[in-house]
């Protein structure tokens, strides 16, 4: 966006050298034959001096806008909290990141100021408000680890930016999630401090903004040097596969510059690879899994009988058919065990029959306000984002970043007229379990089951069994006599001994 760019004044060529005929060729001074071309005018030379100069000022101007409409999400995120706190704004921020995105260089779009009933003085009074935060803001980095998991932040000793934790799963491992901004300088003794202060096994991963066809950049740069002796040095294994990590929006261009590294013992039991879409990043999503559980150690959901659609008269009837017909009586059936088993068979295919049960697909259950607009917006982001990657196309990019901004709309507008058609349904007489169950809905707050358990020796149990044992354990004592007062169980005692029940 052009707003107070300078106008610097050309200088002009002095007059003399615009009337003065230019001298006489040397060539010619000594009769030379061969043809030479004629000297160039001047007024045509002063002319193509400033049209250069234009060219080169907007050559300059467009690298600039292009730059900032890559980066614009990192660029203007750190000024999201200054919409809050400001009422007096005239639009809020997914509007205004919005308009920065459609607006394209141009000074004044008529469209965008009528559509949002913004004037451009009102705009440029909330870019000059936003300004000094975003001169102050760049980098941040973030680890997130679910709450069934224990872990714990590992301080490390590096003036360079990265988060350090150790997470317990089978095994403690540790993750080390690292930032090198291009403006970064950092020297191989800088990395080995890092390595060397992180516990095995460890996985090393970031955007280190360094190339190196090592891990499948085009070129090697000497920031990928610098890596690449680090990694024969301290022996470490690199995960990445080749494919891309980040794309140019502007040029389309694509490399590898999020890198993950491990030891050598832990590398077999880890893949790694990139999901098709960066979801509003230019950086695409990489999923690293670890592999080396077991198949019968992964919790999946159970499925659940249907109760709220369940034909009850059926499943009564049918039931007792089947009891009708059981012999009871005879004496071929004299275990006890076995008769259990039998009525209880009868009773689960009854019920499967008229009652059902849900199929665990494996998928998080739909957020409630999630509707087929906000399916297509996400679907013609994609589309538009595909193509772009085959094009390499300046307008194809144009045409992601609207349907990018329109999709974002589309999902908080969904947000916003979900949330208050709920809530106008509330009345007195409503289930407070179903009201909180449909809140944590809106939070995507999902029951998981709990993976890893440690007790008050510290014990880690990570086995089904194993963990139910030991809550069972925990409540028990939290229930029983030893925890009350003295006093209380001597009462408690005395009164029991009194008690005849026969």
């Amino acid at each position: 966006m052009d707003i107070d760019q300078p106008t610097g004044n050309k200088r002009s060529l002095p007059d003399s050298f615009l009337t003065h005929s230019p001298p006489p060729s040397p060539l010619e001074s000594y009769g030379n034959s061969k043809a030479m071309p004629a000297p160039q005018n001047p007024v045509t030379l002063q002319n193509e001096i400033i049209e250069k100069k234009k060219k080169k000022n907007k050559k300059s101007k467009s690298a600039a806008l292009t730059t900032f409409l890559e980066n614009i999400d990192a660029y203007i995120e750190p000024a999201k909290k200054l919409f809050t706190d400001q009422n007096n704004f005239k639009i809020d921020f997914i509007t205004f990141k919005h308009v920065i995105e459609n607006n394209q260089g141009h000074f004044e779009p008529p469209t965008i100021y009528n559509e949002y009933k913004i004037s451009k003085e009102d705009l440029l009074e909330i870019i000059m408000s936003i300004k000094p935060i975003l001169q102050n803001a760049s980098g941040g980095i973030s680890t997130f680890i679910k709450d069934s998991y224990s872990s714990e932040e590992i301080l490390i000793n590096t003036p360079l930016e990265s988060v350090t934790i150790s997470i317990q799963l089978k095994q403690k491992i540790t993750i080390c999630n690292f930032y090198l901004s291009n403006q970064s300088p950092f020297t191989e003794a800088d990395l080995k401090n890092i390595i060397q202060q992180l516990p095995p096994p460890f996985i090393l991963l970031g955007d280190f903004n360094s190339h190196n066809k090592l891990w499948g950049c085009i070129s090697t740069n000497t920031r990928g040097k610098i890596i690449e002796s680090v990694i024969d040095s301290e022996n470490l294994i690199t995960l990445n596969n080749g494919r891309p990590t980040h794309f140019g929006t502007a040029s389309g261009t694509q490399s590898a510059i999020d890198l993950t590294f491990t030891t050598p013992s832990f590398a077999p039991h880890l893949t790694w690879d990139t999901l098709s879409h960066p979801y509003g990043s230019d950086h695409l999503p990489i999923i690293t899994k670890l592999t080396y559980r077991n198949t019968e150690d992964i919790q999946v959901g159970k499925p659940k009988w249907k109760l709220n659609t369940a034909d009850w008269n059926l499943f009564t009837s049918l039931l007792e058919q089947k009891i009708d017909s059981f012999e009871f009586e005879n004496p071929k059936i004299n275990n006890l065990n076995e008769v259990t088993q039998n009525f209880t068979n009868a009773i689960l295919e009854i019920a499967n029959l008229t009652i059902g049960q849900t199929i665990f697909s494996g998928r998080k259950p739909p957020v409630p306000w999630w509707n087929s607009h906000c399916n297509e917006s996400i679907k013609s982001k994609k589309t538009a984002f595909n193509k772009f990657k085959r094009t390499k196309s300046q307008d194809d990019f144009i045409e992601f970043k609207k349907r990018r901004a329109q999709a974002r709309r589309t999902i908080k507008d969904s947000k916003t007229s979900s949330w208050r058609a709920y809530t106008s349904s509330i009345n007195s007489k409503a289930n407070p379990k179903q009201i909180w169950n449909k809140i944590k809905a809106f939070k995507c707050i999902n029951k998981y089951n709990i993976q890893i358990l440690k007790n008050e020796n510290h014990t880690i149990h990570s086995e089904p069994s194993e963990i139910a044992n030991e809550l069972g354990s925990f409540f028990s004592k939290a229930s029983s006599t030893e925890t009350y007062p003295l006093e209380f169980q001597r009462y408690k005692c005395s009164v029991e001994l009194c008690l005849d029940f026969f």
